[in-house]
């Protein structure tokens, strides 16, 4: 009689740990610690896995202006029952949650390690703690994550939403002369503009990108041009924001082709913040964020339905 064949074992499952660096945000659940308890952690599902997010007892209680401008392990991700075979997924999807984290609190967020059974890895920290003005509170981080994270996955290649993230916080980062911020803004104002335009199937022929004709015509070059003003307006329509301001076409303008702007600073600060505005707002709809937000402004609620 032929003995029954053992059923392979299940394979080790162990918490797959990741440090955060400038983890500006607390959390919505609690955590005894030696003297009673602090609020300090976020649990939420992505890709199959239960997940946490924890701010560090030791940074807990450091205020706003204690880490602003600082490299600080604040914080960790954890996801727990990580089988071996799906280290690499994981590891991803923890450097994504670290690229949405760092758009979401307006900091950048760095994902600096790992740790797994018993092995651990660092490198150095890269960025600061920013964390003003953020567009969602550590109570709607769940939502957030679970919401857009999926559609990340697909975008943040051929959109680059993760450069795009990055100069948003490079434009914010202190001690740089106004010229820099807007034109890093601008940029990213480029970069998005640029990648819907390929999503399109529109061809970029010098001096500008070109709706390309059905049938093509001989000459590309005499293929309609699309300037960055009715670019910028067909991307924010797509999903179903007004045309953009005359002011950041403007001071986009007279920085790129002048280097310098002779309107008043405070025209300026009006039109660098209507730019961030409508970046955070356009990348919430893109990514399929439906729920409240904060304009970067002055930090005022909105809602995406």
């Amino acid at each position: 009689m032929k003995k029954k064949s053992s059923a392979p074992p299940a394979p080790e499952l162990h918490p797959y740990k990741f440090p955060l660096a400038n983890l500006t945000v607390g959390g919505i659940e609690f955590t005894e610690i030696k003297n009673g308890k602090i609020r300090n952690r976020i649990s939420f599902e992505l890709g199959g896995f239960k997940c946490e997010l924890r701010r560090s007892p030791e940074t807990f209680y450091l205020k706003h202006k204690d880490c602003f401008g600082r490299s600080l392990h604040t914080g960790e991700l954890i996801v727990h029952d990580v089988p071996i075979d799906k280290k690499a997924a994981v590891k991803q999807m923890a450097e994504e949650v670290a690229e949405l984290l760092s758009f979401a609190i307006n900091s950048q967020v760095d994902c600096f390690g790992e740790s797994y059974d018993g092995q651990s890895i660092r490198r150095s920290i890269h960025g600061i703690a920013l964390g003003n003005t953020p567009a969602l509170s550590a109570s709607q981080l769940p939502s957030f994550l679970t919401q857009v994270w999926p559609g990340y996955r697909v975008l943040r290649a051929f959109r680059m939403l993760h450069i795009v993230f990055e100069y948003i916080l490079t434009s914010q980062l202190p001690g740089q002369p106004f010229e820099v911020k807007i034109l890093l803004g601008s940029v990213t104002l480029e970069c998005l503009k640029s990648t819907f335009a390929q999503t399109r199937g529109y061809q970029y022929h010098k001096p500008a990108w070109r709706r390309i004709s059905v049938p093509p015509k001989a000459d590309p070059m005499k293929e309609p041009q699309l300037g960055f003003a009715a670019l910028l307006t067909e991307m924010l329509g797509e999903v179903n924001m007004p045309a953009p301001l005359p002011a950041i076409i403007e001071l986009r303008n007279e920085v790129v082709h002048n280097g310098i702007s002779i309107k008043p600073h405070g025209d300026q600060l009006v039109a660098y913040q209507a730019t961030q505005d409508l970046l955070r707002e356009y990348l919430l709809r893109r990514l399929g964020y439906h729920g409240v937000f904060r304009q970067f402004s002055d930090w005022s609620q909105n809602t995406i339905p």
